[in-house]
């Protein structure tokens, strides 16, 4: 068999001592590209021994395997780092992957779970499977008014969702903290986007985010990000996210940087169509609740506004009996029926047959149960469409047959 020589070629260029791909003596380019480069390789070549031992000595900061860590996640996660003064941030693969290290690293070091009604579901069986093999005490309140009454022994974990999924809720942290001030906060902000309440992170131990959803923004990305503000335990959560492998990968975190460059402006438009969205669903008599952080269902929480920037873009509502939802979702064509939210798409789900189908008739404890397992209960994730648009398949969905 002839010997083609292709091989041979490549390896002949990798006989260097400076370099590992090729001839890297081409010369320093005059510009500077304004997007970063994208390093695939999931492994680092050390020169020396002292190199390699350099490395040991501050592994957050530096590359040896991908599944530690990447060029390109550790610059996104400099970022993540300076949007919450500077606590350290960590990027996985997805914002499950995220809570998931958050409940690895603090359900060990407690003996009760406290969760605030209905939250999201995927996170709710996490958390129940997890307690349930720890032996752990878990129980779900609607307020912290319920937390008071209940008698505590031992270390608890607090989880918050803030806004709360899908009927956009919100759990006072900084309270939560001055009355239990020994316990552990675990927070998932996805719900509420970046830099919306800048403070409150600062009362919790961990804090998450799904990246998929507004920090992505365009529905083709899987990322999630942790937040420790704990200093003991940044290592325990390195050495958890290199242990399963749930670092997201380099060509994900272009993506990620690269939504991050657009954020703003995506959310400045979103929001102005929510707004524009709430004001028409307010009007419409074939509306029989409007759940929105602060405000129509939520009223009652309107003194916990001011510390945030923004109410965000998803809107929960039920119709009258009069409407026939699932007739109508036919004749949708500028919103979508789809999971997730917080991209530049507008989606809709009726969450029985969605985010909660297959549950049957497993009650979450919540006073909300009646209206999430309701056919005639919606979740809305307003975004970027031309606001005609929207208007038009809103009054299409609202239509009584």
């Amino acid at each position: 068999m002839k010997h083609l020589g292709v091989t041979s070629v490549i390896n002949d260029l990798h006989l260097s001592n400076n370099s590992t791909i090729g001839n890297n003596n081409l010369g320093d380019s005059l510009g500077s590209p304004l997007t970063p480069g994208v390093n695939f390789s999931s492994a680092y070549a050390f020169k020396t021994i002292e190199d390699l031992s350099r490395y040991h000595l501050n592994k957050r900061d530096n590359v040896r395997y991908a599944r530690d860590s990447n060029d390109l996640t550790r610059q996104v996660e400099e970022y993540f780092s300076h949007f919450y003064d500077g606590s350290p941030a960590f990027i996985f693969n997805s914002g499950m992957a995220a809570i998931s290290a958050a409940l690895g690293v603090l359900l060990p070091t407690v003996s009760n779970v406290v969760t605030f009604g209905i939250y999201y579901r995927k996170t709710e069986s996490l958390i129940k499977e997890n307690c349930k093999k720890l032996g752990l005490y878990h129980v779900s309140c609607d307020s912290l008014d319920d937390v008071l009454s209940l008698k505590l022994k031992g270390e608890t974990l607090f989880f918050v969702e803030n806004f709360s999924n899908p009927f956009l809720r919100v759990v006072d942290i900084a309270e939560l903290k001055k009355v239990f001030p020994g316990s552990k906060i675990l927070l998932d902000s996805t719900l509420q986007g970046l830099m919306n309440n800048r403070t409150e992170i600062k009362y919790a131990d961990i804090a998450v985010s799904s990246c998929t959803k507004y920090i992505g923004g365009h529905n083709d990305l899987l990322a999630g990000v942790l937040w420790v503000s704990e200093p003991r335990i940044v290592e325990e959560v390195w050495s958890h996210r290199s242990a399963y492998g749930t670092i997201l990968d380099s060509f994900s975190a272009y993506f990620l940087l690269r939504s991050l460059r657009t954020y703003d402006l995506r959310m400045e438009k979103l929001l102005s169509n929510t707004a524009k969205v709430l004001e028409m669903l307010s009007e419409s008599t074939a509306i029989e609740e409007i759940y929105y952080p602060f405000s129509f269902s939520n009223e009652d929480q309107s003194a916990l506004s001011s510390a945030y920037s923004h109410t965000g873009g998803v809107v929960s509502f039920k119709v009258k009996d009069s409407v026939k939802l699932e007739n109508n979702f036919g004749q949708l064509c500028s919103i979508k029926m789809a999971p997730s939210f917080g991209s530049v798409d507008t989606l809709i789900e009726i969450p029985l047959y969605m985010s909660q189908g297959g549950r049957g008739n497993e009650s979450m404890g919540g006073k909300y149960d009646t209206t999430l397992m309701s056919n005639r209960f919606v979740r809305l994730s307003v975004g970027c469409e031309p606001i005609e648009y929207l208007n038009q398949d809103l009054n299409n969905l609202l239509c009584r047959n």
